[in-house]
This record gives C-alpha cells, structure tokens and sequence, in this order.
C-alpha cells in the first residue's frame, strides 16, 4: 500500500517537525543553563577571635562566585563595617575562611556576603556570633623603656592595629617570586620584584630614614625555598639587614591563620631594630631556624612554632642547629610564647665577642621535649620567666662567661638538670657540659621543679634533696624576686658575680602578665599560650617516655620533611570589582530575613505544641521517678549517685521563718557579727532585708561549730534579698569575705559581694551553703580549701560539704586592681581539699577564669574526690558586662592540675559557650566518671573542644556525653558509650550500652551530623537568656532547683544522652528536729516554659532517660562486666604449621599477623623440636630481638576480655628476657615475669577489653612455640579485616511505646545478663545487597539515624543512594537537578521521534515519487 501526502500536508508537517526540533535544542540548552539561588552563608567549624586577630569559616556553596568580607566592633552601628582585604579570604577543600588582623582588644563581628554575577548578593550574608579579641603580651626586655625604641611591635601600633600607610605584602608558594612592591629611595619610588630583593630594598631606605612606612610582610600559606626568588644569607635563608648598628625598621613578618609555614629555610637578622616575628611554623631550616646575628635591638620573636631542621654536619646537628641563636652585641630582644618541638639546641645567647650587658627575655615558651639550651647564655644578663620546661633530656638553663641569669616563676617538669652553670655544681660532677667555659651565676625564684636528676643551690637545699654548696652550686635561691644576689657568691671558673640587672634595670615585663609557676603548663599550653593560631601545621604529642630520650624522633621528621599543605586551593574571595553596599540598607534585609524565618519557626512551635500536649503524663512520670531521702547527716541520707535525679534541695530550704521558734533576727552588720561570734549548735540567725557593708573579714574559726542534725543556721528572711558587700576591701589574698573554718554551719540565700579575695572561703567539714550568690569577689566566689596552713594531710582538709543551689558569677582579679584576670573561678574545690564535698544544682557564669576548678598540685598531693550533679557553667571568660581579659583560663569545668590525679564525678551537667573549653581533664591522670552532660559551643576566645579529657588513664567512664556546635575536636581516653562526640571536622556516635576504649585522637563510632544542626534532637537550642537580668529568676524554680526551660535537652531517642533538668527532685533531711515525709516534684510550668515544654514528642520520653541513666549507673559501677559481652573465637597461632622462612615484610597465618621488616626486623620460622604441656613442637618463631608494633611481634585482636597464652622461651641459654604485651598505641600495658632460655615456660596476660595488641620482646630474642586467645577475632590480609570491636547496627528510633520498651530490656540485660544486645556485622559492599534494603519502610527516625542509615544504603548502588539522601536535600535536587534531567530526557525522547518520523515521511514521499 502507497502512501499519498498532499502538498499542503506535508508544508504542515514540516513547520511541525521544524518547530520540535528547535524546541528540543532550545528547551534543553536553557535547563541546562539553569542554576540554583545562592544560599545564606553557613557557619561551620565557628568563628572565634584570638590574639589582635579574628576568623571565620563557612561552607562552600558552588552557586557563589566568591566572597566579601567586613568587619565592626560589636558595639557599633552597621555603618562601620570595615571590608577585610580580599587575600585574607582563602578557598580550602571543605571550607572558605577569613582572618582579619590588625585588631585591637575589644569584642567584634564578621560579616560574610556572597558574590554571584560580579555582584553582592547581600540578603544570602551572614554575620558571625561576638568574637572576643586579645591583645599579644607585649612584655620584656624588647618593651623595656630603657631600650632604644621602647618597642618590637615593628609594623603595628601598641594597641596591634596597623601602622599609617604600612607597606602590606601578601606572600603565598605561588608569588614569591613575582611579588611587586615599590619602595621609596633618594631619587623617588622604585619598584622591585620577588620577596628577597624587596626586603633587600626596603630595609637599605628605611635605615637611611628615606622609606619611613612600615613593611608587613604577611605569609599565606607554605613557602617554600624552592618558590623564592633568591636568599641573601646563604646559611640562613631569607635575610633581614640593615645599613648600620640596630637600623630601625619598622617590620613584621607574620603568619595568617593555623597554617601559616616557612619551609626550607629560616631567617637571619643583622643590624636590625624594632623587627617583630610571629604566627607562624618553620620547618626543615637551613642552619638556625632564627639567628639574630650582629647588632640587633627591639626584636620581638613569638607565637611561632618550631619543628627540626636539616641534619647538619656535626653530631649534635641532627636535630637542625640552634632554633633561635642571639648573638653579636644584640639586645633588648623578647623571645615568647614559641613552641619548641623536640629542637637539639634551642637558643644560643651570646658569643664570646660581646661588649656588654645585653638584656634579653625568654617568656611564657614551651620547651616541648627539647634536649638543651633553654637557654645557653653567654656573657649576657637574661630574664627567664613563666617558661614551661617539659621533659627535657639533656639540661635546662645554662650560664657560662660570667653571664647572669634571673630564673622566676617557670615550671621544669622532667628537666634533667633545670639549671647548670659551667665548670661548678651538677656540670662539675660530670664530664662537663659547656666545653670548659667559665661559669656564670643563676638566680631563681619562685620556680617548680618536678622531677629532676639534681640541682644544687648556693644557699638551701633543693627540690631534688642535695645539701647547699656555697662554693659550688648552680644556682642561688632567692626568698623574695627583689632579693640582691650577694656578691660574695662567685663562679668557680672566672670569679665573676651576679650583676643584679633584675633589680636596676626596667625589665619590660607588662603589669599582670606574670603568672604563678604552677600555673604555667596550663597558660602556655592553652589556645592562646605558646605557638602560632591552631599549635603549629603539625600537630604533634610526646609521650612520658620521651622525656629523657633524646635522639630524633623519626615519625615526627618523617612528618616535618614531607610536610606539604595540600588543603589550600586558592587565595582571595573574589575576582570581582565590588562597590560595597549602604551598610544600614543591607543590614536591615539581613535582619528582615531573619524576622520572617524566626516567624516561621514560632508558627511551627506552636503547632508542635498543640499536637503533643501531655501534662498530666509529665506529672505522673515524675512523681513515680521521686523519692525522699532522710537522716541527721548529708553524707549519709543524700543519693548523690544516681542520675534518676535533676535536681536536690534540703528540709531547712522549705521551712518558713516562724518555723524556727527561736530565731535571732539581725538588721545590722554589727549585729551579724556578734550573733555569728556567740552562735552554738542549734541557733538560727536570720537577716532581715537589706545590704550589709563589712570591711574585715567575717572568719569562723574551728572552734565555732554546730553538730549533726543540729546547724548553725544564717539565714535570709524569707522572700528578701541580703547582700555581704565586701567591696570596701583591697584586692589581696588575705581580705576573704567570709571564712568558714568550722563545722556543720548552714548559709542560704544570702549575696557574698565583692570580697578582695574569695567571697567565701570554705575549710570546715559538713556544711551547707544552699541559694547563696558569689558575686564580683576578686578571687572564686566560693573555694572549698584548708585555712589552717599546717593541715598537711587529706584527713585534716575541709571535708562533706554540700554546695546546693547556689549561683557564683562576675568573679574576677582585675588587672587593673593587680589582678591577672585568671585566678576568680566560679566555684573551686581545688589544692587542699578532702573527700566527700559536692556541688548539686549550682549555676557559675560569667567569671574570669573558670566555672569551676578542681587543680591541684604536686606539692600538695592529690585532693579528696569532687562530685559535680546537676550543675550549668556558661560564659566563663567573660564578664556579664562583656569584659574578657586573655589571661583566664576560661573552661566550664576543669578537673584537675599538674598531673595530679582524683576520679572526680560529673553527672548530669551542662555547659555552653564558655571561652575555652566545656569539661577538661586539665592534666588529671585518673579514671574522671562523667556522664549525661551536654557540651555547646565551646572555645568561643581559645580554639578548644567541647571536650578534652585525653590525659586521663584508660579507666575513665564517659557515658551520655553530647558535644554540639564544637570549634575544635574533642579528645578523649578512657572507656565511652552513648555519646556524641567531635574530632576532625566529624561527628562521631557511639550508640548503646557496651563501653569502647578510646585514647586521644580516635574517631570510633559511627559518622553523624553535628547534634546543633540536627532536627528533633533537643527541646530548645535557642539562648533567650538575658545577661543584664537576675539569672536565678530565668533558670531557676522557687525551690532553687535548676530548670534550664529545655535549652539544650535531648529528647526522643536521644534522651539517654546529655543533661536534663526539672525533671525529678530529692528533698534532702538534714534536721532531725523536722523531719519530713514531703515528696516532691518539679515545679508547675510558667506560662513562660509552656511552649517549650509542649515541643515535647510524647510524655514517655521524659521516662526513657531516667531508666536509661539507671542502666548507665549500674554500667559504671562494673565496666569491666560491660566490656566482656561481645564474642569472638578461639585463635591458635602454632609454629608447625608456619611456613619454615625469614619473613622480610609482614604475613598472616591463622588469625594473627606476623610484623617483620627488612630494616633490621626479620623474624625467622625455622626447626627446632620440643615438646610442652602435652604438645610436640618441630618448629619455633624467632622474634630475633625487641620488637614494637611495626616489627618482631605477633599481633591479634580481641573481641572483649579474653586470656593470652604463650609457649616461649629465651634466644640465649644464659639470658633472661620478658615478653611484653603493647595495645594498638604502641603502650606496653603488661610485661611477663623473665623468661629463662633453658626450657619453655608459660607466659599469660589477661585482657580486660576489646582492641588490638602486639606480643614482642622487651630486648633480646625470645622464641615462640604456640600462643592462643580465648577470644578473639581473627585477622586476614584483606583490607577488609573485621573491626577491632563489632560495630552496632544503625540507630532506628522507635516509637515511644518501642523506645520505653527497648530501654528496660537494655536495662534488664545489662544488669542481670553477660550476653550482648545483638549487634550487625559490618556491611561490607558484596554483602550489601542482602543485608541492607531501600524499599524497607522505615518508622520516623530522627536526622542522625537517617544519616547513618543512608551512609550504609549508599553502598548499594548509586539509584539507591540518591533516593536515601534527607528530605532537605531532595527538595533541593528536585528543583535543580532531577527535574530538569528528566525533562531534558522526555524532549530529547520527543525530538527523536520527531526525527524518525520526517525520515518516514520523507522516504514514503521518495516512494509516492
């Protein structure tokens, strides 16, 4: 049959046909053209102020071209924000950051705006949360008024804002070379090329005084020797000279951000004043990292950090040369706040050609590790001070060619020799340390040394037991920092004396800048402490057993020579010309949005509210969750263990005034006093309203006491403020407020104001302080502590004191006042305290130093166990007003100190938004318990996790932990279950019950997203809490309990985990005059509380934590029970069964892994018969010597608590030997007993947890027959080995019904049953298809779960993966992505129809032809 198309017909299919075709290029092209909005810039990683500096970070939206940035004190209108310079804006992998410098002290913002089409696109900007900036210490002898410039601030004013007119070079790898700048000469401005040739240029005019601009040489980035475009010192590098004698020139050279680097060379200075170096690292230097070479002044070298450099000739130049050398008649320099990691010779300070006295400070440095020379001084005069001498192999501070040294305040822990003076004293006993160099003379003051070999003084017997040697000694003991050094005590080699310059001359050291010696490990340490931004590109911890070694550490040279920075990608936040906006114009946009979205959110509030209500549950719950606890005593009659409670209160609290028939009332500072001086057991004192000034202080004395069950009660009237004002009183640690001294006194509801010390110092035992304040004393507010100075023992410390109820804020040792702005904590427990003592439902904010503080100190020993329950700590650092000083160490709860160690307790507490760090282990050693608290947003001022508690020992409980909206990781060691917790730019969880052994740096558990940002996780994330108000009227009930109205508490399935308040109360009988059988319940929710309280998902989940946290208890209480439940197999490794051979590199056989290398660790399989308990051997393994985890060891892993047994038996007839057994860390945790080379022995280790261990020689060879683990997983070659512990299956919530139920069956196994809740294996990508299915429907899960179940989907396939992804996510994709594919897809489809179809037509028309 023919086809027969009229001609018209075919006309009209031809438009047609034309027409689709244009419409399917068209239509596809302009989708594909298509992109999405630009998003609001989105903060990540926080944003934090430092030292005269401030950063960002945020995420990478693609949509953005680049950015802008701008900058404001926080106090000033919009209209003065200050564009950052576009360079300061870099492009790293995961994030955009800005660092804007040149900042004064104060408080600021930053603002970020996208740029999309060359344009701002200012209602997508965002402005970053107040960042409290800090000055540098500006502070020895380079600020000395006595010096020739008065100053090393080089190119920044005093105040470290920017000089006028400053030269400003940007210097990165890429423009080294390239680099222009025009420099002012005789004949007019010159322009030079390449980093090298314009310093050459600009150091030659300025000391001619043609060029009086300042430079600024700003590095971003590494730069390397290779990017240079030439050195002017061919030993140092990169040369800084000028024209004559101490040339005034007006220079920094700095570092911007954490990953500032000079890299293959370093930097020497000649002729050169008021030069300033800092923030940044060095590594892998010429000769010295730093010299200052010849006639330098004013030079001011700090926060820098220093790694090795090249390997130079000499034995002693393995290391690198010296790290910074002083040298040539330079004077008047300040070294400080430099880190120096393992450096061979730190600092050389003085030649033998010196003229003269030339005063040079070395403060607040960190000698990590370092061997010697901290410093190596010559015939200068120097002023160490505030240092931190931290295991040091060789020797501390040197003095030789009749230098004089002024030693004060430093810490030397594990200092070999903390201080030697050449051919005398400790250097005398030896072969000699300073190469047969006269001596020098050493005055020291006010140090702590801990652990030295030997030091001898002129004068008194030293820390280290040696006998004073007035003849021969290192160092002369001075009782007081003014002390003159008698001439009479001289060197041994010379006969020179101490010249005393500390006591003539200006030292430059800045009024409260110099701290107490025990304090120095924290300061220097800290975020702000020594080091660049972030503590050096390479981070980088020595272990205890590096203290007295002193050979290159080869990991860590590994790391210094193959450093490279290959995060940075670009430089500069955009290519575009920007015309800056009206800042007032864009800010009210800005604001408008936020309005409509805060809107938003409060519409969605409410109807949450209205479909979750559930009051009468919520009474019912608590009721059944309360008990009462009674009894004369609160030690005995008060349940300060369980986490069933969020908050406590006494029987004296709910009594009213007529209760107390026989009170005194008191209306008079006067009569206060004598009603306190005659009470007796049993009197009630009660204040009437009102203030009372006191100018001495109120002392209690140990004979002034009540007794149980019948206190000393003082008293507010009931209903009225009464305030303590001791502000008549000077800032001095003898003018305390109030000393309690005795026993059994009751205090409650009164204001301790303003003392010039503590506001109370609390040194009885069995006392209560319940709803007092502690404000604005000039020390803590309230330290629990000895009066007595003679009670030498724990026994005799104050002992069974509750703190309950009570709020300290506003504490602070003013600078101004002679403070240092570090030493007023909240509440402290610290140095001399006994056991027994607790804090429950206590509030501290806003204070100098820390919230709370628990230090204590080797010269004192450890102090009795704290307990810290149902407590807030929140921003601490910094004044309600606003003030922050740098000084303070800013932690919510800090637990410890100088590597004393106490378990204290930490249950059910929250901390937020404090300057440094949320919970810190502070250098406690013990096993801390800290459970069901919640950390927020930390590390606001110090770059610091939510948590860090990485130097406690493995023992450590952390349970129900939560860090949310951290800024830096957090760091752990210890045993954690049920937590969130932060490191390396990742959340990580660990669900469930069964505790897994963590140590610093690990990132166990399953990947999660941040909990702030996290959907449904916690009631109220929003800070409505008004500094300029009373504190206790928003956060507390009537009962003094504490009553957070939801912020920051979990709910749903998260509600195991964190802290929660207003949940369940105990009454505490503490008079058995009254005793009463009240049960309580929290308070009735304000209208205020309602809507945050109807976000609630179901009443039950206020069940879930309490029975949750009852499990938990019981975990704690046997840990070692929870860690054997997981099951493994029986492993035997037997020699018959080897392959007889020398094993070059390592094998597996069996389930274990042999580790060998050819590097001098072979281990050799090979005949031998012997037969032991039965077995007949033919073939031994040869360990061949000592091995570590790399080499000579056999390795397995564990399930949980399993035995190891070893056949073994020694290389050599007559040598004894050990086998040592060492955990994934390559820490030995456990040594056999010798092992004879005669016969076989058994050798047994008993493993308590699950985890990864090497069994190896501690020296010499030993021989292995057979070893088996009882239960263990075994290992293979694949790279997919089973994990050390079994990984638990992903988290589905349940509904609330499943959650109760889940949660007693939990609880029920973990109590009364050694068999594990049933765990998945891991899913590895060829089991995925059977074990994980996408179309299973899934009950509501909350955003984490959905994550962790995505993150496995994704192994699937890619279609799978991409449907899994969160709904947000879809949405978007939807609008931008899949859509606009399918369409282009059907056009495309329509189009090749069409095609087809006019080819038909076309060949039917040919045919009809």
């Amino acid at each position: 049959m023919k086809a027969i198309i009229s001609k018209a017909a075919r006309r009209k299919w031809a438009w047609v046909l034309a027409l689709v075709m244009i419409v399917s290029i068209v239509i596809p092209t302009s989708l594909l053209t298509v992109k999405a909005d630009v998003g609001t810039v989105k903060f990540i990683d926080g944003a934090a102020g430092w030292l005269e500096s401030a950063y960002a970070q945020w995420s990478i939206d693609n949509q953005a071209e680049g950015y802008t940035a701008y900058i404001k004190k926080a106090s000033q209108s919009d209209s003065a924000y200050a564009r950052i310079d576009n360079e300061l804006i870099r492009k790293y992998k995961n994030y955009y950051r800005v660092d804007a410098v040149g900042l004064a002290a104060g408080d600021y913002v930053i603002k970020v705006v996208p740029v999309k089409n060359g344009k701002e696109v200012t209602d997508k900007a965002q402005v970053t949360k107040t960042l409290n900036v800090s000055s540098y210490d500006r502070s020895g002898f380079a600020f000395s008024s006595e010096s020739k410039y008065k100053t090393g601030s080089g190119a920044y004013n005093e105040d470290g804002t920017l000089k006028k007119d400053a030269i400003v070079l940007y210097v990165t790898n890429d423009n080294a070379k390239t680099i222009k700048a025009s420099v002012k000469e005789a004949k007019g401005e010159k322009e030079y090329t390449g980093l090298q040739t314009i310093i050459d240029a600009y150091t030659k005019s300025a000391s001619k005084g043609i060029e009086t601009r300042a430079l600024d040489v700003r590095v971003i980035g590494c730069v390397t020797d290779a990017a240079m475009d030439k050195f002017s010192s061919s030993s140092e590098g990169v040369q800084i000279k000028g024209a004559s004698a101490y040339s005034n020139l007006n220079m920094t050279i700095e570092g911007i951000g954490n990953d500032a680097t000079i890299n293959g060379f370093g930097f020497l200075l000649r002729n050169a004043g008021n030069v300033e170096m800092r923030n940044f690292s060095i590594i892998n230097f010429m000769d010295d990292g730093i010299s200052l070479d010849t006639a330098n002044c004013n030079v001011w070298i700090h926060n820098v950090d220093l790694y090795y450099g090249k390997a130079g000739g000499d034995a002693d130049q393995a290391k690198g040369d010296g790290s910074i050398d002083i040298k040539g008649n330079s004077q008047y320099i300040t070294v400080s706040y430099v880190h120096f990691y393992d450096s061979g010779k730190c600092s050389l300070c003085g030649m033998k050609s010196e003229s003269g006295p030339n005063y040079i400070t070395y403060h607040h440095n960190w000698f990590d590790h370092s061997d010697s020379r901290h410093a190596r001084v010559r015939t200068m005069s120097v002023h160490m001070y505030n240092n931190y001498y931290d295991g040091n192999a060789k020797y501390g501070a040197g003095s030789t060619m009749g230098s004089s040294l002024f030693v004060q305040n430093n810490y030397f822990r594990n200092c070999k020799n903390p201080m030697l003076s050449s051919n005398q004293g400790t250097d005398a006993l030896g072969e000699g340390t300073f190469s047969g160099e006269n001596g020098g003379i050493i005055k020291a003051f006010g140090n702590v040394i801990v652990g030295a070999q030997k030091i001898i003084y002129a004068n008194a017997v030293s820390e280290t037991g040696d006998a004073a040697n007035a003849s021969s000694f290192d160092a002369y003991l001075a009782k007081s920092a003014d002390e003159k050094v008698p001439s009479s005590y001289k060197t041994v080699a010379g006969g020179t004396s101490y010249d005393n310059f500390d006591t003539t001359k200006d030292l430059g050291v800045k009024s409260g800048s110099l701290n107490n010696a025990e304090d120095v490990p924290s300061v220097v340490t800290s975020a702000k402490g020594a080091g660049s931004l972030g503590g050096g590109v390479i981070p980088w911890t020595f272990s205890d057993k590096d203290d007295s070694v002193y050979v290159i550490d080869k990991e860590l040279k590994a790391a210094v020579t193959n450093y490279k920075n290959t995060e940075l990608l670009s430089v500069g936040g955009t290519n575009a010309k920007i015309v800056s906006p009206d800042p007032t114009t864009e800010e009210t946009k800005a604001t408008e949005s936020t309005t409509k979205a805060t809107q938003a959110t409060t519409k969605e509030t409410q109807t949450t509210a209205k479909a979750t209500e559930a009051t009468k549950a919520t009474e019912s719950t608590t009721k059944s969750t309360e008990k009462e606890t009674t009894g004369s005593d609160v030690t005995t009659s008060y349940d300060k263990t369980s986490l069933s409670y969020s908050g406590a209160y006494t029987d004296i609290s709910k009594k009213k005034d007529s209760d107390f028939k026989n009170a005194k009332y008191v209306s008079s500072s006067n009569e206060i006093l004598n009603a306190i001086s005659s009470a007796k057991a049993g009197d009630v004192i009660i204040v009437k309203e009102g203030t009372y000034k006191f100018s001495d202080t109120i002392v209690i004395n140990s004979a002034m006491n009540g007794k149980a069950g019948s206190y000393i009660i003082v008293k507010a009237e009931s209903g009225k403020e009464v305030k303590f004002d001791f502000s008549a009183q000077k800032l001095d640690g003898a003018n305390r407020g109030v000393v309690v001294d005795g026993d059994y006194w009751y205090f409650q509801g009164i204001n301790f104001y303003g003392a010039g010390d503590n506001g109370v110092l609390l040194a009885g035992n069995n006392n209560i302080f319940e709803k007092c304040v502690f404000e604005a004393n000039r020390d803590s507010g309230l330290q629990i502590s000895r009066y007595d100075t003679t009670a030498a023992t724990k026994d005799l410390w104050p002992s069974n004191n509750l703190i309950i109820n009570c709020t300290s804020h506003d504490n602070c040792d003013f600078p101004d006042q002679g403070g240092t702005g570090e030493n007023a904590d909240g509440f402290a427990a610290k140095l001399t305290c006994g056991e027994g003592n607790v804090f429950d439902g206590c509030i501290s904010y806003s204070n100098s130093d820390d919230g709370w503080d628990l230090f204590a100190k080797s010269a004192t020993g450890p102090i009795g166990v704290i307990t810290i329950r149902n407590c807030v700590a929140f921003n601490n650092g910094t004044l309600s007003n606003g003030v922050h000083y740098a000084n303070g160490d800013m932690n919510g709860f800090k637990l410890g100190g100088s590597g004393v160690g106490t378990p204290h307790k930490v249950m059910n507490c929250l901390s937020f938004d404090n300057g440094a760090t949320g919970f810190t282990d502070n250098n406690n050693p013990t096993g801390l318990t800290i459970m069901n608290v919640t950390a927020w947003g930390n590390g606001k001022y110090a770059k610091k996790g939510n948590f860090l508690c990485y130097r406690t020992s493995s023992n450590a409980i952390f349970m129900g932990l939560v860090s949310a909206g951290a800024i830096d990781s957090d760091k752990f060691t210890g045993k954690m279950a049920n937590s969130i917790y932060y490191n390396s730019g990742k959340y990580f969880s660990l669900t469930g019950s069964v505790l897994t052994s963590l140590v610093s740096g690990d990132k166990k558990g399953t990947v999660v997203t941040d909990p702030a940002k996290t959907a449904g996780m916690f009631k109220n994330t929003v800070n409505a809490i008004d500094m300029s108000k009373n504190i206790d009227k928003q956060l507390r009930n009537s009962d003094g309990t504490v009553n957070m109205n939801g912020l920051y508490e979990t709910i749903g399935s998260y509600a195991s985990m964190g802290a929660r308040f207003n949940v369940a109360n105990q009454m505490i009988s503490v008079s058995s005059k009254n005793s009463s059988s009240e049960v309580t319940k929290p308070e009735e929710t304000t209208k205020a509380q309602e809507t945050t309280k109807a976000t609630e998902s179901t009443t039950k989940e206020t069940q879930a934590p309490t029975k949750a946290t009852e499990a938990t208890t019981k975990e704690t209480q046997a840990p070692t029970e929870a860690t054997t439940e997981a099951a493994g197999q029986k492993l035997i490794l037997n020699a018959n069964n080897m392959k007889a051979e020398t094993i070059k590199s390592s094998i597996y056989a069996d389930g274990f892994k042999i580790n060998a290398s050819l590097d001098d660790g072979t281990v050799t399989v090979d005949g031998n018969t012997k037969s032991y308990n039965g077995k007949s051997f033919k073939q031994r393994i040869k360990l061949g010597g000592a091995g570590t985890t790399a080499k000579r060891s056999i390795e397995f892993k564990t399930a949980g608590a399993s035995t190891v047994t070893v056949y073994a038996i020694s290389s050599t007839k007559d040598k004894e030997r050990k086998l040592q057994l060492i955990d994934k860390n390559g820490k030995t945790v456990a040594t056999s007993a010798t092992i004879g080379g005669t016969s076989l022995v058994t050798v047994t280790f008993n493993i308590k947890e699950a985890g990864e261990y090497y069994i190896a020689s501690t020296s010499g060879g030993i021989n292995v027959y057979y070893v088996e683990v009882s239960n263990g997983i075994a290992l293979t070659g694949s790279t997919e080995a089973p994990t050390t512990e079994p990984t638990q299956a992903p988290t589905v919530a349940p509904t609330t019904e499943s959650t109760q139920a889940a949660t007693e069956q939990e609880t029920t196994k973990t109590a009364g049953s050694t068999t594990a809740p049933t765990q998945a294996p891991t899913v590895k990508p060829s089991q995925a298809d059977s074990t994980v299915s996408a179309d299973v429907k899934k009950p509501e899960v909350g955003a984490d779960e959905e994550k962790i179940t995505n993150s496995q989907v994704e192994t699937v396939s890619s279609d799978t993966a991409a449907s899994a992804k969160t709904p947000e996510v879809a949405a978007d994709e939807t609008k931008t992505g899949d859509a606009s594919h399918m369409m282009m897809y059907v056009i495309i489809f329509i189009s090749a129809l069409a095609v087809f179809a006019g080819s038909a037509v076309v060949s039917k028309r040919r045919r009809v032809k």
